[in-house]
């Protein structure tokens, strides 16, 4: 059996809500979790637990790219968790797709091919798709609260400033609304590994329109908190 060498928890709860942001990580587990307490914090990996409706579950920090989540994935799944559901940020890559617009993607590619995935299937990377019931129940309960969602593929991408006007037509020509840099990670890992998983993505960003700036975690707080909450409803059964 593997134990984890960047974790210093011992366990983890089953259910895991993971961001790329620690101040993001911090304001949701304060706000939405009781007794919220920091369990991990070696190599800047934070985890918190507490309760969500009265069940126990996480709220962890995956960092930036497919690498340092990928290690964060594969560490979480040794001390416990089952279900992995990331809550971050992409680019938009096609017209009418707008700043503060929700995505939750069925599947993620990768652009490339990506080095990371290629290490883990040096044959060829399978399809990546989210686990379809998390997903599904996923987007249901979002469009019941009266969310704006999306339901379409995104990509990953290793390099977030390559990115440009010819990279968002080319794929938004092949039907993939938005960009961002974890979610083929989470799907590939979690698909080997056993470990139940989604995406749930607010665009911060226009390719196709790059003069409108990016929006930051502070302007996004209200939508991470909604979209934070309703996951944890979808994790917990609740």
């Amino acid at each position: 059996m593997r134990h984890p060498v960047h974790l210093e928890a011992k366990r983890v709860p089953e259910n895991i809500l993971i961001v790329g942001d620690p101040d993001r990580a911090r304001y949701l587990a304060e706000e939405l979790l009781v007794n919220s307490m920091l369990i991990n914090k070696k190599r800047g990996y934070f985890i918190y637990t507490g309760l969500f409706n009265g069940v126990e579950v996480g709220v962890g920090v995956h960092y930036v790219g497919g690498p340092t989540t990928a290690v964060f994935i594969e560490e979480l799944a040794m001390i416990g968790a089952r279900k992995i559901v990331r809550v971050g940020t992409a680019g938009s890559l096609c017209e009418g797709i707008k700043l503060g617009d929700m995505v939750i993607p069925p599947a993620s590619g990768h652009a490339n091919d990506g080095g990371l995935l290629r290490q883990y299937s040096p044959q060829g990377i399978p399809p990546l798709y989210h686990t379809p019931k998390i997903v599904l129940d996923l987007y249901d309960k979002v469009r019941s609260k009266g969310l704006n969602a999306i339901l379409a593929p995104v990509i990953s991408s290793d390099a977030f400033y390559a990115e440009n006007e010819g990279f968002a037509s080319y794929w938004c020509s092949r039907n993939v609304v938005a960009v961002e840099m974890e979610c083929s990670t989470l799907a590939y890992i979690g698909h080997i590994r056993g470990i139940g998983n989604a995406c749930a993505l607010v665009i911060s960003d226009e390719l196709l329109h790059l003069e409108k700036g990016h929006l930051d975690s502070l302007a996004l707080k209200d939508e991470f908190l909604k979209i934070a909450s309703t996951v944890l409803e979808v994790m917990t059964g609740n």
